[in-house]
């Protein structure tokens, strides 16, 4: 368990098991640690392929699943750190900095709700990590008339899976009720564990 709080993961013994200080991160029983969600998720999804989260290494379907993971990384997850953060990518037009990614996300999310099946989940009847990925970063929008309204699929896929049984807890835990967070729904400087 880690100390998160708006300034992020300030424990420097922390640093020492991941020095970007990013969640999740899993230190296993032998003390080996694997960082990066894209990562951990098809680590746990391979290791159990009962639970049918991601096809078969080799196959074009994981290439397919691995494709949107990493576009998923690569433009919404990037695009919303300049947007949350923008001070970090410029100190003088900082304000314009943040207007642009709230545009690259919003384009980005635009290709994913394109690419989104009209079934259950992203790929069809089947859900995947990559509806997982869709479901925490979706919890990070502010603006949820413009995504019902210009990204349906992808809100309802959300919803969803805010409602399984099994993620139900860990939205609660770190989102609170509904979609999105506020910081006035969670204690941002209380320990929460990296899920």
């Amino acid at each position: 368990m880690v100390d998160y709080s708006e300034r992020g993961i300030v424990d420097q013994n922390f640093y020492k098991i991941n020095p970007r200080r990013q969640i999740p991160t899993v230190v296993f029983d032998d003390n080996r640690v694997l960082t990066e969600t894209l990562a951990i998720m098809a680590y746990f999804a391979d290791i159990n392929p009962a639970s049918c989260l991601a096809p078969k290494s080799g196959s074009f379907e994981r290439a397919n699943l691995d494709q949107w993971m990493s576009f998923i990384l690569a433009n919404i997850y990037e695009g919303e750190l300049r947007k949350i953060y923008p001070q970090r990518y410029s100190i003088k037009a900082w304000l314009d900095v943040q207007e642009r990614a709230e545009t690259f996300v919003f384009e980005n999310y635009q290709i994913l709700e394109n690419a989104c099946s009209n079934d259950l989940f992203f790929f069809g009847e089947t859900m995947t990590v990559v509806d997982i990925y869709i479901w925490m970063f979706i919890n990070w929008l502010e603006d949820y008339e413009v995504m019902h309204r210009e990204c349906p699929k992808l809100l309802a896929l959300a919803e969803r899976i805010m409602n399984r049984p099994k993620i139900s807890p860990i939205h609660l835990f770190n989102f609170g009720p509904g979609l999105g967070w506020s910081a006035e729904q969670i204690n941002l400087t209380s320990p929460s564990e990296s899920l």
